[in-house]
């Protein structure tokens, strides 16, 4: 069990690692394509690095 565990979350963190850093490169496409402005794609990528922060905090209480 313990095996299996280490595998799923070995899984998740990697795959988690790489959506929060490849999501920078594709900020200009997905700007362009919903006509976001700078601003806008700030609030989002501040959205998403507070979100990242929560997580790490909640998780110290596991």
């Amino acid at each position: 069990m313990a095996r299996l565990v280490s595998a799923g979350t070995a899984l998740i963190a990697v795959t988690y690692g790489l959506a929060r850093f490849s999501l920078g490169l594709f900020v200009p496409e997905l700007a362009e394509a919903f006509d976001l402005s700078a601003t806008a794609v700030g609030w989002i990528m501040a959205g998403s690095f507070t979100g990242y922060l929560c997580g790490l905090v909640g998780a110290d209480a596991l």
